[in-house]
């Protein structure tokens, strides 16, 4: 089974259980179509750590080579041409000749940073591994980016790779529960590689600390075992959940607050 079709549950699905178990429902229940930044990173990954797959999983589009070329996709021959190539490959994932150049050169400052080329070294790329949960017996799967004998390596593309604002960006998007998750069948360091997508395509590299590591794994525990009594009551609630407001009363689930932030508060 394809390993985005299978239903083991992921650091996403916790995710989208975080947000709301109706979310995780959904998605669990409906694929997800891919977006530009998913396809930017999912070429960004075959390239630079599986390019032998490139061709067979990514058809490059050369948009410069519709019939009218003056003209934009609003046009009528230029919008068929574009559909009957959509259509031809469409078992492929289709990225544009110009994120293909701009991927290459990425590409290009990563190969010459001696610490990336250092951690990549004797790894392994993109194993899928799945293992059953002890407490909750869930089966979980987790996509390493690259894993060898002493860490492991998730690779992210971002329009800053400045560390304080992306580490900032890292709480936002709970990359610390990755990194968590991903201990939880076998623990090892972690690293996150970060590239930005425009020249000069700045690389920085954040270790995960022990602390980070204990965080996440508290967190995806946690969610799991909510994963675990949704699915056991077949109760999938919005954002009218105890898990948002715990210890409210029914009809306090029902709404949430709207109160003065402690900056509002500090100027009155």
């Amino acid at each position: 089974m394809d390993y985005f079709a299978h239903p083991a549950i992921s650091n996403s699905k916790l995710g989208w259980f975080k947000k709301s178990p109706a979310h995780f429902k959904y998605f669990q229940d409906n694929r997800v179509q891919d977006s530009e930044a998913f396809l930017f990173g999912g070429a960004s990954h075959c390239i630079l750590f599986e390019p032998e797959k490139f061709t067979k999983e990514f058809y490059v589009i050369d948009e410069s080579k519709r019939p009218e070329p003056g003209s934009s996709f609003g046009n009528r021959k230029n919008k068929e041409w574009k559909s009957e190539i959509y259509q031809a490959y469409s078992h492929k994932k289709i990225i544009t000749k110009e994120t293909h150049e701009e991927i290459s050169v990425m590409m290009e400052a990563m190969q010459k940073h001696s610490f990336v080329q250092e951690l990549i070294k004797d790894c392994k790329f993109e194993q899928e591994v799945f293992w059953i949960d002890p407490v909750t017996k869930l089966e979980c799967k987790k996509k390493v980016d690259g894993e060898c004998s002493t860490h492991r390596i998730d690779y992210k593309t971002t329009d800053d790779a400045d560390p304080i604002p992306w580490q900032k960006k890292a709480w936002k998007y709970d990359y610390y529960r990755q990194a968590g998750f991903y201990d939880l069948s076998e623990p090892k360091e972690f690293y996150f590689i970060v590239q930005e997508k425009k020249p000069p395509y700045g690389i920085s590299i954040h270790r995960a600390t022990n602390d980070v590591m204990d965080f996440g794994k508290n967190e995806a525990m946690l969610l799991l075992r909510n994963i675990e009594s949704c699915i056991k009551y077949n109760q999938w609630p919005g954002y009218e959940s105890d898990i948002f407001k715990p210890g409210a009363t029914e009809r306090e689930l029902n709404y949430f607050d709207f109160d003065l932030p402690m900056w509002v508060r500090q100027t009155m």
